[in-house]
């Protein structure tokens, strides 16, 4: 599709970390081990184009915490401009064979695990995100050596926490051209801002709570941002703000001025209690209306929070195509974005380079084992069995959304399935949630027994009201023969379960505007995703 939607770093993207050969010898020498970033969803800006391309900022650091269960800092920052790769020194001590946590809280942050989203925030020029690593934009990742695309040591995805807002405010008629927009004063019937503690469970507050945030937009000349006419614009004034995330009423206030009469106006929208996502950003409705001398520019509008634009993005998981219980990824070592790619990224274009038998790619390969059993790979480990993904098929109230917006391969999509949580299912049908992995529904232990499970999903997203109770999962499509098969119509999710009567299939669940099933019939050599970090909830 050809719409442009810009995705902030906060949507929850992913950023893949190794060290590579020549600077893990020169980190050796020198007692540091190199954190190298390579991946094309690299934080601490984006492109503002839509484009998809992160960047890492000057002074940007990372802090990992080292097998002692210490926190080291890298020494290093990033200088010289942003730059889509750049090499993190870090001192302490680290087994290949283990995993570590990995914090990023901010541009000069003196802590590992203290945030401070910022109460008051400068954006110098339009449509710029440099100022927002300096104003709460935070992430964590696992670091271990099955999670990097190279040969590397460590590699990580980065999962944000904190919620972004995005604003692009518009005047109908011929007064744009006569104001500017000097702040945007954000308030809130709660916390959205203060001092937080940050864990791979996202933002806890700690002290110093507020419920007002001040976005300042000068621009070269102090003057402001300039308005656009009659719809919103990104590339005239786009402006952007960290919030906490959780569930909020907000009143947005738009202040303007129009300096050749010395007029000053604000322009208030309201919107109601709506449950702000960590690592998402929400675009506010930005029609400031009409701003002619008999305009008081009070009060716009109250709206819903459904009438918010949001856009997840799923970046990281354009790594996570698997042969089912595989080592490692379809394209390992030369996925989307690397020096060396053979991942497609269109539909219809294939690359050969798949893996075609066990003799020649056994770490890409599938487990070819036969009987009931659960994957025995780590990633393979963390997934719902074929149980639980018929207790979401049968009792999680499948929800096909062809509107929501999210970003893969750096483009944007739409289309994917709303599902109830397994927390949520569990308690409508009166049943312990580790229950739900020994039977489904219907009594029967799919490890052992084989059927199949479908339903029509109902059309459109779930009300506002019982959103919460769901979570989002996109069409990402599927590998077959080294081709990218209907990304943002389809989507094909392994489980951890095999099928019991033949080796060549696993359990998966298949997403579509037509169904939603669990399928054992699926070859185990196709390149089906791995909701790892989580997606299924």
């Amino acid at each position: 599709m050809n719409k442009k939607v810009l995705v902030p770093l906060c949507a929850s993207m992913g950023l893949l970390l190794g060290a590579c050969t020549q600077n893990e010898t020169d980190a050796l020498s020198s007692g540091l081990t190199t954190f190298v970033a390579t991946n094309p969803a690299t934080r601490t800006s984006m492109a503002t184009d839509g484009g998809g391309a992160f960047f890492w900022e000057n002074d940007d650091q990372i802090w990992v915490k080292d097998k002692t269960d210490a926190w080291q800092k890298s020494v290093n920052k990033v200088e010289g401009g942003k730059t889509s790769t750049y090499n993190f020194q870090l001192a302490g001590s680290y087994d290949k064979t283990g995993s570590y946590t990995v914090h990023y809280t901010g541009k000069n942050s003196a802590s590992a695990d203290q945030v401070t989203i910022a109460t008051a925030q400068t954006q110098t020029l339009p449509n710029t995100s440099t100022h927002l690593g300096e104003s709460g934009d935070c992430g964590v990742g696992i670091a271990a050596a099955g999670n990097t695309t190279t040969n590397a040591t460590f590699g990580f995805h980065l999962s944000h926490k904190a919620t972004c807002l995005v604003f692009a405010p518009f005047v109908k008629g011929r007064e744009a051209a006569n104001y500017k927009l000097t702040k945007i004063t954000v308030k809130s019937d709660n916390t959205i801002a203060g001092n937080y503690t940050l864990s791979t469970q996202g933002l806890a507050i700690k002290d110093n709570e507020k419920k007002e945030i001040v976005l300042s937009t000068p621009n070269n000349d102090n003057a402001g941002f300039p308005l656009s006419t009659d719809k919103k614009d990104l590339a005239t004034n786009g402006a952007y703000m960290m919030i906490a995330p959780g569930k909020h009423s907000l009143s947005v206030i738009y202040h303007v001025v129009n300096a050749t009469k010395n007029l000053e106006k604000d322009v208030t929208i309201t919107i109601n209690s709506y449950t702000y996502n960590g690592g998402t950003h929400y675009r506010v409705p930005g029609n400031l209306g009409d701003l002619g001398p008999n305009s008081d520019g009070d009060h716009v509008a109250s709206i819903d929070g459904g009438d918010l634009v949001e856009v997840f993005d799923f970046t990281s998981y354009t790594n996570k195509y698997y042969m089912w219980d595989a080592a490692e990824n379809y394209w390992s070592g030369h996925e989307w974005g690397s020096t060396d790619s053979w991942q497609p990224i269109e539909e219809g274009v294939q690359n050969d380079k798949y893996p075609k038998s066990k003799e020649a790619d056994a770490s890409r390969w599938f487990n070819e084992a036969e009987g009931v059993f659960e994957a025995s790979n780590p990633l393979f480990k963390k997934l719902p069995n074929a149980n639980e993904m018929v207790w979401y098929v049968m009792k999680g109230d499948p929800h096909w959304d062809n509107t929501t917006q999210w970003k893969a391969f750096g483009k944007t999509y739409i289309g994917g399935v709303w599902l109830k949580k397994l927390s949520v299912i569990a308690q409508e049908n009166n049943e312990q949630l580790d229950d739900l992995k020994l039977k489904n529904h219907d009594g029967i232990d799919m490890r052992n027994t084989y059927k199949d499970y479908g339903v029509v999903p109902i059309s459109g997203k779930p009300k506002n009201s019982e959103i919460s109770k769901y979570f989002f999962l996109p069409a990402l499509g599927f590998y077959r023969s080294g081709q990218l098969i209907s990304p943002g119509f389809v989507g094909s999710y392994w489980s951890s379960s095999a099928y019991p009567n033949d080796s060549r299939y696993a359990y998966n669940l298949y997403i579509s505007s037509n169904t939603v099933d669990v399928y054992s019939h699926d070859n185990r050599f196709h390149g089906f995703v791995v909701a790892q970090p989580r997606l299924f909830y």
